[in-house]
């Protein structure tokens, strides 16, 4: 089987320590496990081990035989409510009582094999019920199945390593618009607007504020702070504005340097001449 039912341990020469994992405690949470010293040779801790998982399985057949996987679902949801939130509560139920009962629900636990499930799945998917659907139905099943094998109830978690679609971008996106999004638009008595809606208007926002185009760019995304511009177009006359009051108020006089080179060019204030933004600018060659 795939999962580890024992384990052998030397303790010296032709003694044994045999270890078998017996699930976690329902109540502490604690692992627990059968334990036996076996002496002789090594193929004798062999057969020793064997028989007595063969033992163990045996009563778990015989648990798991007894009951039907709605009653055990039944219990094992009363079990769970407490330690889960209502929100994941009522969504594990919802899955379940939809799409598990109907078609595994009378099959005793012990009976239900990978292939059922799997076929459940693919039904699931037939019905052009989206991969989210699935995955979810089939994440609160596993979770039952992996309760079942701590209480000792069953030997192999049947729902392990099936094949299921996969969540695409798009509708995970669409998930997050409808259960998250949406809702908090209403509460806030806000217009229904997309989810890309604020992806402008933060960009907007930062160019209006004065943020540079290059870093509002990056955070978008873009290839290029040219590209932004050009998309945020309708933001630059603002932007304009702003620079040339800027540069109005501007007093060179005060300036901590007396040139900044450009180019192979020096800008070098002059103090004689004024424009209509303030302090003349006179543009020449380093030493001028």
């Amino acid at each position: 089987m795939a999962r580890k039912l024992g384990q052998i341990i030397a303790v010296r020469q032709n003694t044994w320590m045999v270890r078998i994992p017996l699930g976690c405690d329902p109540e502490t949470q604690q692992r627990n496990y059968y334990n036996r010293t076996v002496h002789g040779s090594l193929r004798q801790a062999q057969k020793f081990l064997g028989k007595k998982i063969n033992q163990l399985g045996a009563k778990r057949e015989i648990d798991g035989a007894r009951i039907r996987l709605d009653q055990y679902l039944d219990q094992w949801l009363k079990t769970i409510k407490s330690r889960i939130c209502a929100k994941t509560y009522e969504g594990y139920e919802s899955l379940l009582e939809k799409y598990i009962r109907p078609s595994l629900g009378k099959k005793c636990l012990v009976a239900i094999r990978p292939f059922d499930i799997q076929t459940v799945c693919q039904q699931m998917t037939d019905r052009a019920l989206s991969a989210r659907t699935v995955q979810g139905a089939h994440w609160a099943l596993n979770a039952a199945f992996r309760q079942a094998l701590q209480w000792e109830m069953i030997l192999e978690v049947p729902s392990k390593g099936l094949k299921l679609p996969r969540i695409r971008r798009r509708e995970n996106v669409n998930s997050l618009v409808y259960k998250h999004f949406k809702p908090i638009l209403k509460r806030a008595g806000l217009p229904n607007i997309r989810l890309y809606d604020l992806r402008h208007t933060a960009a907007t926002l930062a160019l209006t504020v004065g943020v540079s185009p290059k870093v509002v760019s990056e955070q978008l995304g873009h290839t290029s702070a040219a590209f932004t511009l050009d998309v945020y177009s309708h933001v630059l006359p603002h932007m304009q504005d702003d620079a040339a009051a800027k540069v109005e108020a501007f007093d060179g006089r005060h300036a901590n340097v007396n040139a900044v080179h450009f180019s192979n060019r020096w800008l070098t204030p002059s103090w004689g001449l004024t424009t209509g933004l303030g302090t003349g600018i006179r543009i020449g060659s380093k030493g001028a």
